[in-house]
């Protein structure tokens, strides 16, 4: 007996997101870099968003050590609102897969979207019982996946694509 698989897996697009933030408040914090890789069904990348964004304040002592950004690097970066609809169009209707709920609020708070939201978080606490703390750094430690630079959106995007094919998500 042959077995095929759903041809629609693997022609389905989805796009893998990491936003960084001056905070974890989606109200009052701002998005100071967007990263977002769109794959098809075999993890391939098929193309990129990528963007820093000049917050409205100054980058706190944790968030500088965090992502190694600092407020010179993001002084002349556009703001949100400028790259918004090229963001929008980049997103399209595909699936968002993000590490988190994180995000996905960011991401509601500034611009109305309607794309499904996949939190991979979720899908990791029920799939690997075995992990004690659920931390992206540890997860993809425990997944022999190594991350160069923590905290770059690029960077933790790519990690997160593999995390996504070791466990086929």
């Amino acid at each position: 007996m042959m077995i095929r698989k759903s041809r629609k897996k693997i022609n389905k697009s989805r796009i893998i997101l990491d936003i960084e933030t001056t905070g974890l408040s989606a109200e009052s914090d701002d998005i100071i870099e967007i990263s977002a890789i769109r794959i098809d069904g075999r993890y391939n990348i098929q193309n990129e968003f990528h963007c820093y964004l000049r917050p409205r304040c100054k980058l706190s002592s944790l968030i500088k050590d965090l992502t190694g950004l600092t407020d010179n690097d993001l002084k002349d970066c556009v703001e949100f609102r400028d790259v918004k609809a090229e963001f929008l169009m980049f997103l399209g209707n595909d699936e968002i897969y993000a590490y988190g709920d994180l995000d996905r609020r960011f991401l509601k708070n500034n611009c109305y979207i309607n794309n499904t939201f996949v939190d991979v978080l979720a899908i990791v606490r029920k799939r690997c019982t075995q992990i004690q703390k659920f931390s992206f750094k540890n997860v993809c430690a425990n997944y022999s996946i190594k991350n160069l630079k923590p905290h770059s959106g690029t960077y933790d995007t790519i990690a997160l694509i593999q995390l996504m094919e070791r466990l086929k998500i």
